[in-house]
């Protein structure tokens, strides 16, 4: 079995899903792995699996969920192997393994929807910026409950494309207000704002948050305007990564300090900055 170097090419080159999508993705790639294996022991069989782990783990960096989904497979492996007394046996419950996998990144990500929907109030100006599936999907949900809403969306421009307008096209699907703002006047655009809400990457033990562009700028003037903007990050588990650090941040994304976060929405509920890095700790999954 080789590594499917044509489906980690496709992950990493994907600019338009997002990171729990590529989780999916790099899930459905370590089955096609399993399923298309000529591998004639179970012993090359693992080491094959192995190969594709590694190569998964590290083809979008910036991304935590990938590296988690394919890191929790892979320790679930020798379970598998420990279960199995023959090849076929093995490639079942690695099926079986990571059918789970991919629904716990679904559930966990759809649970997060709703507590981010339950968490916006009606009549509240949000801005946001990049583009998030995560919290498209929270504010349609919230729109499902009946609120109304404006939103301000940061043109968010990398390259050729405008994810703020992304995000408008979305938004604009729920019929909801929403204006697109360019990306350098930032600074005058947070006057009656109630509520900075920002998709996430890969969010670290420290509290700092990795998201696209422009985030770090404008969760920073939220952080300065009079009044403050809280500045809130949708996001679930499985993008926390406890004592990974990054050495090169990819283009188009950027870390966002700690002290600029008022708080964090995920799968188990809202967490303000006081509790934050308490239950970071207590639910990062791999390192």
């Amino acid at each position: 079995m080789k590594p499917l170097l044509d489906d980690i090419d496709a992950i990493i080159t994907n600019r338009t899903s997002g990171a729990s999508e590529l989780a999916v993705q790099a899930l459905q790639a370590l089955a096609k792995s399993v399923k298309t294996s000529q591998a004639a022991t179970p012993e090359l069989f693992t080491s094959e699996l192995q190969e594709v782990i590694a190569a998964l783990a590290k083809c979008r960096p910036t991304m935590a969920t990938i590296y988690n989904a394919v890191h929790r497979f892979q320790q679930q492996l020798q379970t598998c192997v420990e279960l199995s007394s023959t090849l076929p046996e093995l490639q079942n419950y690695c099926m079986k393994a990571l059918d789970q996998l991919k629904k716990d990144v679904i559930v966990n990500k759809k649970q997060s929807i709703i507590n981010a929907a339950n968490f916006i109030n009606t009549g509240t100006t949000i801005a946001t910026c990049s583009y998030s599936s995560t919290l498209v999907d929270a504010i349609h949900n919230a729109v499902l409950q009946g609120k109304t809403m404006l939103l301000l969306v940061m043109k968010s421009q990398a390259g050729a494309i405008s994810y703020g307008e992304q995000s408008r096209l979305r938004f604009a699907a729920d019929g909801l207000n929403c204006r697109v703002i360019p990306d350098d006047i930032l600074p005058d655009s947070l006057d009656g704002v109630d509520l900075v809400l920002l998709g996430a990457d890969t969010v670290f033990k420290d509290g700092s948050v990795l998201n696209g562009y422009p985030s770090l700028k404008l969760a920073e003037t939220a952080a300065v305007h009079n009044p403050t903007v809280p500045v809130y990050v949708i996001c679930d588990s499985l993008k926390f990564s406890l004592d990974r650090r990054l050495d090169k941040i990819e283009e188009g994304f950027e870390a966002i300090p700690f002290k600029f976060i008022t708080g964090l929405i995920s799968e188990d509920g809202v967490f303000k900055k006081e509790k934050m890095l308490d239950y970071l700790s207590s639910r990062a999954i791999y390192s």
